[in-house]
């Protein structure tokens, strides 16, 4: 038996001599490139790693939980070779608490040490009114007490006990205002703690390489619960102009679990998530039936809903117009640096200026592209139904715009 264990014992030295041990080298990543979909966006990571001879598995550490599997790709610069790719989630690890958990835990602390503190004083607070009640006789039957020690002791108890129970409210009131506020907090903190303790992703990379060299490496993958969607601002200076500005706008949000701080942000019309199955045009069969008489009752009137431009905006519009610092030098915004490409099933708008989009679900507002076209204007009038009159605008060459279906506000003049 012994002679069995020492031939398996030497077998695995073998082994490990030929083929080396398999490092696991954890991998810190940045972000350095998202094209958002409508729905879902694919995340591409960076990093430069220190390769050793040999195999070995890079770890790419804190990536969302919700990673489609599928769509990981992996690529590598330097002479080594990619074995596999693989995902697993990591339940154990404790991620680094980011800066605003910190300071609020740390706030709590600090207001709990006052509310102990206060709670302190109020005990000693208690105890000396204790012992002032309890020592309050200064006479007894024997020695009688003089009129004026009498009315020395009743003023100082008087004050001393004033000054105590002021004191004591004074301290309830501040526990009160601190209770409160560290309610709040952990409330608040609950809520981040929701976000922040989620499980993370890892995406395992096995490579094998002959010498030590210093590789670079990309990992990509696709994750759902982020997209944009389009909003537009259109703006007609004058009918006699023909001219209307068209503001195409994108609010873009994201939930994955990970900040995008200050990447190079690329906006897609395509869908990831669209189904490529071709659809099948079914027959019709056309029917003989009864036809069927319905009697109509009074005849509707259609409503005509008139949208108007808000107060806030026609005033916030006219204190631009007449300031001279708007007047003289013009901001300028994301479309300025936008560059937008077109393909056969999408067209993308790659903003040239780093982007950072927090992990809140909150949209976040990037205007994207600036338009002058044409229109034709016209005026139509229904004085049966309504006194007003409408001035409309019919856009031309609006198709080759690459508009999506999307929310506008209009303002004229």
């Amino acid at each position: 038996m012994k002679n069995i264990k020492f031939f398996f014992i030497v077998i695995l030295l073998f082994s490990v001599l030929k083929y080396g041990f398999c490092e696991t080298i954890p991998v810190k990543s940045n972000i350095t490139q998202v094209t958002v979909f409508l729905s879902g966006a694919q995340v591409t990571h960076s990093a430069s790693v220190t390769l050793p001879a040999g195999n070995s598995d890079l770890v790419f550490e804190d990536l969302p939980q919700n990673i489609d599997q599928n769509s990981i790709q992996v690529k590598g610069g330097g002479n080594f070779t990619i074995l596999s790719v693989s995902q697993q989630i990591n339940f154990l690890k404790d991620r680094l608490k980011p800066a605003n958990i910190i300071l609020m835990e740390d706030s709590l602390k600090a207001l709990q040490e006052r509310i102990d503190l206060e709670t302190n004083f109020q005990h000693i607070l208690t105890e000396e009114e204790s012992l002032l009640y309890t020592n309050k006789s200064i006479g007894n039957k024997d020695i009688g007490v003089d009129a004026l020690d009498l009315e020395e002791m009743a003023n100082f108890f008087r004050k001393r006990l004033t000054d105590i129970r002021n004191k004591i409210i004074e301290s309830k009131l501040k526990v009160t205002k601190y209770s409160e506020l560290t309610a709040k907090l952990n409330n608040q903190l609950a809520e981040l703690n929701v976000r922040h303790n989620k499980p993370t992703t890892e995406i395992i990379i096995s490579v094998s390489s002959k010498t030590k060299i210093q590789a670079k490496i990309q990992a990509g993958y696709l994750v759902y619960n982020c997209g944009w969607t389009p909003v537009y601002d259109i703006r007609t200076v004058s009918s006699e102009s023909k001219k209307i500005s068209l503001v195409y706008k994108a609010n873009i949000y994201q939930n994955s679990g990970l900040d995008w701080n200050n990447v190079n942000l690329t906006l897609s019309t395509g869908n990831p998530v669209q189904s490529g199955i071709r659809p099948e045009l079914r027959p019709w069969i056309l029917q003989f039936r009864q036809p069927v008489v319905y009697y109509e009752g009074a005849k509707e009137k259609a409503a005509y809903r008139k949208a108007e431009i808000p107060q806030a905006a026609q005033a916030f519009e006219s204190d631009i117009s007449k300031n001279d610092d708007f007047n003289t030098i013009q901001a300028q915004t994301a479309s300025s640096y936008t560059q937008a490409t077109e393909s056969r099933v999408a067209t993308e708008f790659s903003i040239g200026v780093p982007y950072t989009v927090p992990s809140d679900g909150k949209p976040h507002l990037a205007e994207i592209q600036n338009y002058n076209v044409q229109a034709q204007f016209r005026y139509y009038t229904a004085p049966k139904i309504d006194k007003d009159a409408f001035l409309l605008a019919r856009i031309i060459g609006w198709e080759e715009l690459n508009l999506l279906p999307g929310e506008a506000n209009i303002f004229n003049e």
